[in-house]
């Protein structure tokens, strides 16, 4: 979504951003199954059950990075990502060429 204030990518569960997760389970869940606790990233469930060309969805991470004005990135798990979205997508993208 574009507007005068830039542009605004919204992903589902490709990207999880859930740094603050809250209570004991939610954050032996967050770290268990790779949900961006320390960094953005993409879940092991959905590496594992969805993911079928990783150099594929690196590249659509690049893609995205490659936005006129990105300004942020809203995630379906986690907080919004504001700083940096390009610099995100582009790590993102690399930790599947290393995959």
């Amino acid at each position: 979504m574009t507007r005068g204030n830039g542009a605004t990518l919204i992903l589902n569960d490709v990207l999880s951003n859930v740094r603050h997760p809250e209570g004991l389970g939610a954050n032996i869940m967050a770290r268990a199954f790779g949900f961006g606790v320390k960094r953005p990233r993409t879940s092991r469930p959905v590496r594992n059950m969805f993911v079928h060309d990783a150099a594929v969805v690196a590249q659509q991470f690049r893609n995205w990075a490659a936005t006129p004005g990105l300004r942020r990135i809203i995630v379906s798990h986690g907080d919004v990502i504001e700083e940096n979205p390009a610099e995100v997508l582009n790590r993102v993208a690399d930790d599947f060429d290393s995959s």
